[in-house]
């Protein structure tokens, strides 16, 4: 569950490296076509799948790039399960959204051809549950069309939900499903699909 955080982070970085294939003007990312997903691991052999519904994300010209999630937005496939995540878990009335920001050095992708892909390091800075963690990732970013791109994780992004304080939600979610233990460590995977 709180590795909807983890999640977070890594669409943030995608985000970024998809504006990379052109330095001519913004990237917008299309919601629809993209997907982040984080995934939990409960009594140690139970592994779910979850994902948000509405991520937002802009990459300028200049490289400077941001990524917004909707916590709010949660889709576990339950509804207690989504409730309590938004309540004990993600705090989203005081919390309501996790932010991704930082610059992508867009050299090179200018002429990256259709069909072509490279890869691309995103440092940035995650805003997320009140806290801020410095992250550094590698994308692979597809050209799809001239002016489309696809970027996705290099490897499997891991995120540890104790770096953004969450483990009393994590805690509490223990509880109120009667589990004995819940990871926190978050597998975050993404596709996300940005249009100029």
């Amino acid at each position: 569950m709180f590795r909807g955080l983890i999640a977070f982070a890594a669409l943030a970085v995608i985000i970024g490296a998809v504006f990379t294939a052109a330095a001519q003007s913004d990237w917008m990312l299309d919601a629809d076509a993209s997907r982040l997903s984080f995934g939990s691991e409960k009594n140690g052999a139970v592994g779910e799948v979850h994902h948000f519904t509405r991520i937002d994300g802009v990459v300028g010209a200049d490289g400077q790039f941001s990524l917004t999630i909707d916590l709010s937005s949660v889709e576990t496939w339950a509804d207690i399960r989504n409730e309590r995540m938004l309540e004990f878990l993600f705090e989203v009335t005081r919390y309501p959204e996790a932010m991704l920001t930082g610059t992508v050095d867009l050299t090179g992708f200018d002429d990256l051809a259709e069909g072509a892909s490279r890869e691309a390091n995103l440092i940035g800075t995650l805003s997320l549950h009140g806290l801020e963690q410095e992250l550094d990732l590698f994308v692979i970013v597809t050209r799809l069309a001239e002016d489309r791109v696809l970027v996705v994780p290099d490897q499997l992004v891991i995120l540890n939900a104790g770096d953004f304080d969450f483990g009393v939600g994590v805690e509490k979610l223990r509880e109120l499903a009667g589990l004995d233990s819940i990871s926190l460590a978050v597998p975050v995977s993404f596709y996300l699909v940005f249009e100029r």
